[in-house]
């Protein structure tokens, strides 16, 4: 009894393979039909070219969402193992970012949300290499590409800037030249789009950029499998507070001020569904970064043990029904 939560709390590298089947059988409505995608035109420059490369067909944009996915989740614990956020090495973090993504991305066969998600993690990486050196204007001109990149898939990913601007405060004493590498490597992939819409004469950008998106789940009733995920993920995060607090109190200065990061990240990841053109579910997708890491704490320091591991069960449980049940009911 009780051995899941014991088993995910290691560091197994039998989790390396199950986390992408994990994402490949929670992907399985998707191709049966149950989560029903409609087609109605890419906008962002960057979805627009990965929708022409391959060719529209929602099979293959599905099909890239499903490794997107279980790539996140690999990508997300190798970062917080390597900065080590956590106290222990797991791929709790991993874990957790499948089953919170399939419960904001519901029809991730592809969505710019999805797309935005994989850059905004290799930027969150290169906050975590920016306050451990000495030499930060290669870094701070990276983290400003990446988000960039991020908002030519989801132009609401732009607000994600202040969470760069936060970590140049919070690691470095104030240096121009690097809020300035930073601020160039957020304009530049926009000098260049601008650069082309005038040579094949278009003034399309931002007008474009906040119309609805390619691919959108249709009217799909949520259930109450999905309020009972929620509940799940409220008394999770509930019961984490504390854990999260005590975290913060006894780790080093820098662990400390990545954390407080962590907490930027999610707001601005909230406050960015006012810049989207629709209010959906999947706006909200992008707080399943900092929400992974955050839940990933308690799970692994918990001394509730028999609660953690009741939540965590509970939670595995209503994503399965939440991604299955429809099956039924088509």
């Amino acid at each position: 009894m009780l051995m899941l939560l014991r088993f995910l709390r290691s560091s197994q590298p039998a989790m390396i393979i199950l986390l992408p089947v994990l994402a490949l059988l929670l992907a399985v409505p998707i191709f049966v039909g149950s989560w029903p995608i409609q087609a109605t035109g890419a906008t962002q420059p960057l979805y627009q070219l990965l929708v022409f490369l391959t060719g529209g067909f929602p099979v293959v944009l599905q099909i890239i969402g499903v490794v997107l996915l279980g790539a996140q989740a690999l990508l997300l614990n190798y970062i917080v193992e390597d900065s080590r956020i956590l106290q222990k090495k797991t791929y709790l973090p991993g874990l957790l970012f499948l089953l919170i993504g399939n419960a904001f991305f519901t029809g991730w066969g592809m969505h710019p949300v999805f797309c935005a998600s994989l850059f905004l993690l290799f930027f969150f990486y290169q906050l975590v290499e920016l306050s451990r050196t000495e030499k930060a204007k290669s870094k701070a001109f990276n983290a400003g590409l990446l988000i960039s990149i991020a908002s030519m898939f989801y132009f609401p990913a732009i607000v994600f800037f202040v969470v760069l601007l936060v970590a140049l405060v919070s690691f470095r004493s104030f240096s121009w030249r690097e809020w300035s590498v930073a601020l160039l490597g957020l304009l530049l992939p926009y000098v260049y789009l601008l650069a082309y819409y005038h040579w094949v004469d278009t003034t399309q950008l931002f007008g474009d950029y906040l119309t609805p998106f390619a691919y959108e789940l249709s009217d799909q009733p949520l259930g109450w499998s999905f309020y009972f995920l929620m509940t799940l993920l409220l008394l999770s995060g509930f019961w984490s507070l504390r854990m999260f607090l005590k975290l913060i109190g006894v780790n080093k200065v820098r662990m400390r001020k990545l954390l407080v990061l962590q907490v930027w990240f999610a707001l601005l990841a909230l406050s960015s569904m006012s810049l989207s053109p629709q209010i959906q579910l999947v706006a909200a997708g992008l707080v399943t970064i900092p929400l992974s890491i955050y839940l990933a704490n308690y799970f692994l320091m918990s001394k509730q043990f028999w609660l953690a591991e009741l939540l965590l069960i509970g939670l595995i449980a209503a994503t399965i029904c939440y991604r299955y049940l429809p099956i039924f009911y088509t």
